[in-house]
This record gives C-alpha cells, structure tokens and sequence, in this order.
C-alpha cells in the first residue's frame, strides 16, 4: 500500500528562464508534477518542492517561478489533482544579497527572511522525546554535511551532537571524497556509521570504505563506529543518548525506517 507520507523531492531546473515553456528548463518539474499526481491517485501523499538553486536577480526567480506555476497548473488540470508544490530558493541568496548591498533595502530582505520555510529533510526537526533532539538533513555530500553540523553547534552550543550516516548518494558511495567526509563527521561528539547502501553496485575500486572513514574521527577523539544495520543503531542511541542531545540522521533515503524506530526506542515501551 501507498504510505502516508512519501519522502520529499526538491526538483532544481536545468536551465535558466530563457527557456521556453515544453523545452529542457521545465522537463524536472514537468517530470515531478506528473509523478506527483500518480502518488496523489494512488493514495499517497507526497511531498515535492522546487527550488531554483541559482538566480542572478529578481526578475529571473520571478520568469522561472512564473514558467514552473504553469507547468503545474498544466499537469494539475490534466490529471484532475490538485497540485499544492512550494516553489523557491536557496536562503544563501538572499543572505548573499544583504551582504553584497546590491541595492535591496536591507529592510526588505529581514523581513522576507521572517517567512522563510525551509523545505523537508534540511536541518528538519522529526521529534523531540525526553528532551532528545532528532534532526533529519538530506545528506548526500561531504560538504553538506559539514554545513549542516556546523549549524547545528551553532543552533545547540551546549548540546552533545550525534552524526548518523548512511552513505546512500552516489557522491558518499564512492571514495572520491573519503577526506572530506572524514572532516565533515569530525565535527560531531559521536558519530555512529551504517555500511554503503547497495554497495555491490560501486566497483570495488571505487568503493567508499566505511571503515577508513570511522578511523578517521576516532584518531581526532571523536568516537566512532561503523555499525552493521539500523536496529544495531538504534540500540547505543536508545542506551546512550541523554536530555539536552541533538541526533542528526544524515541520509537522502528512507535509512531502514530509523526515522520510526529511534523515536519509538527513545519514547520507551508503552509509549
């Protein structure tokens, strides 16, 4: 059966807005809105963003959001659903252009940064049980990661933070970035590490080794372990974690339904 809740997309376009309706720039949310539908008659209930990574200016956010609103209202009448899609961009630019003072009166700016919703899985707060925080964040690079926890000391100074990797992204599953993900991790206390999703699919010599990687923060002094599922994970978080932590799970996928598991290990029996 259909599930309740389907996991996010945020669909980027390819192109900018010179881009003609039916052309390259509107296929991904052409794309999206028509999967989107099919879950909708379906029974699911799924949750899709576009985003617009990259705009040069007002007018452009503006011709591009104009052409995606299109394309849905499109798929929307075709397929008899109704299409509630949030369409957006990336807080950096905003913040970039209150620091550039690019003739945007910085009055405008706070209070457009007033109504930012993030969109889901980024630094999202999934449950707070016993005074534990849990931290959803699609993690599918090094960097990302690094910004993540990096916000997350700064939102929880206080807090011990634990870092919950599955590498699941065809970036974290290779070894490319091995290094990078090493430093990203080292900014958490704890981090706890599941094995490469289908690793059978990345050749061997291209293969992330987790292993190497949990070594890396443990030389640093930051514990760390590479543990072989999700009830193995649950388990040390459930056991070990106290009021006032901050967990962050850092996948782009479903992670074996830690996401209902560990709340309810947290919550106790009975809950």
């Amino acid at each position: 059966m259909p599930s309740s809740r389907d996991n996010t997309a945020s669909v980027p376009p390819t192109s900018g807005p010179s881009a003609a309706p039916g052309t390259d720039g509107s296929v991904p949310w052409r794309a999206a809105a028509g999967a989107a539908a099919a879950r909708i008659k379906a029974g699911g209930n799924p949750e899709v963003e576009i985003m617009v990574p990259l705009v040069g200016s007002v007018m452009e956010l503006r011709l591009i959001r104009d052409e995606a609103d299109s394309v849905l209202r499109e798929v929307a009448a075709r397929e008899r659903v109704r299409l509630d899609i949030p369409i957006g961009t990336m807080i950096e630019l905003p913040v970039a252009a209150l620091a550039a003072g690019e003739g945007i009166p910085v009055e405008s700016i706070q209070q457009a940064l007033k109504s930012f919703r993030s969109v889901k899985r980024r630094l999202e707060i999934r449950a707070e049980i016993n005074g534990i925080t849990i931290i959803d964040d699609f993690a599918h690079h090094p960097t990302a990661i690094r910004e993540t926890l990096r916000a997350l000391r700064g939102a929880y100074p206080q807090s011990l933070l634990w870092a919950v990797l599955e590498p699941r992204s065809n970036t974290l599953r290779r070894n490319v970035f091995e290094q990078e993900l090493i430093q990203s991790l080292s900014l958490a206390d704890r981090i706890l590490m599941a094995p490469v999703f289908k690793s059978n699919a990345i050749p061997d010599t291209e293969r992330l080794q987790p292993e190497h990687v949990t070594a890396g923060p443990n030389v640093l002094g930051r514990p760390s372990q590479l543990i072989p599922d999700v009830p193995a994970i649950v388990e040390p978080l459930a056991t070990n974690a106290r009021p006032g932590d901050v967990i962050a799970i850092l996948s782009n996928g479903g992670f074996g339904g830690i996401y209902e598991l560990l709340p309810a290990a947290l919550a106790g029996p009975g809950s």
